[in-house]
């Protein structure tokens, strides 16, 4: 009996042609993709398109360039004066370290004697400046004090400062005129406020000098004299010497006293 043969599979040229068109449908397939993402990618956002895609990194572009821009606006301070600074001739501050010509008592506030006294460091009634110190109301700017010539310290705190003598006011009767103590001299002003009777110039020479006047009472002398409404007690040395150097806060060390050359 015959049996009938089992019919022949397809030829094998049939399948590879499947195959090779299903491989060109997908390349074809990944190339279109590419391009779409390269016209979104560089003509989306100029467009328009694609802008929603990115959110995050849209805010933080944006985030990030405000930082830049405003962070210099709100650290500059400006060219306001500092209380305490020293200035130049146009007002703006200056090094104290070099030759000013005036330093900020303050920005806001009293501008008067006292308010200058303790911006040196000095203490009311019992420090006195010397006469050229004098604070002035500068429009724009605040209460300032002038450096006066030839001064080279610094008026802030100066008073409690190793060259604070050149900051107080003295007399010299021999001269018959005001000068600063760092000047040879005979007297120095050692109080200067509302009247008092002359006996309590001793005991304002006395918290001036430290307890020093009675040591060398032999040598030095008690005057007053009026002050602008007020009164001015002054330790003066007697006969023909001079001070050399302040008394404030003298104690028992020497009395800076020389022969008048």
């Amino acid at each position: 009996m015959n049996i009938p043969a089992p019919p022949e599979h397809p030829p094998a040229k049939k399948s590879w042609l499947n195959l090779g068109t299903m491989a060109a449908l997908a390349t074809i397939a990944a190339l279109l993709v590419a391009v779409a993402t390269f016209v979104l990618q560089f003509f989306g956002p100029a467009s328009g398109l694609g802008a929603a895609s990115v959110p995050g990194q849209s805010t933080a572009a944006s985030s990030q360039a405000n930082v830049r821009t405003e962070t210099p606006r709100s650290t500059d301070p400006g060219p306001t004066a500092v209380e305490g600074h020293c200035l130049n001739g146009s007002w703006a501050s200056a090094s104290c370290d070099r030759t000013h010509a005036a330093e900020l008592v303050s920005d806001a506030g009293p501008c008067d004697l006292p308010a200058l006294t303790q911006f040196a460091g000095g203490n009311v009634p019992a420090d006195t400046l010397r006469r050229d110190l004098v604070p002035t109301v500068q429009d724009g700017v605040g209460c300032v004090v002038i450096v006066p010539s030839g001064l080279s310290s610094t008026i802030r705190n100066g008073l409690s400062g190793p060259d604070h003598a050149a900051l107080r006011q003295c007399w010299d009767r021999f001269a018959d005129r005001d000068l600063s103590c760092d000047q040879t001299h005979t007297a120095e002003v050692v109080y200067t406020g509302p009247g008092t009777e002359a006996g309590n110039c001793r005991s304002q020479a006395d918290a001036y000098m430290a307890d020093a006047f009675s040591r060398y009472e032999a040598r030095l002398e008690l005057l007053s004299r009026d002050a602008d409404g007020g009164v001015s007690c002054l330790v003066q040395i007697k006969g023909s010497n001079v001070l050399e150097g302040s008394l404030r806060n003298l104690g028992t060390k020497a009395l800076p006293s020389s022969p008048r050359s």
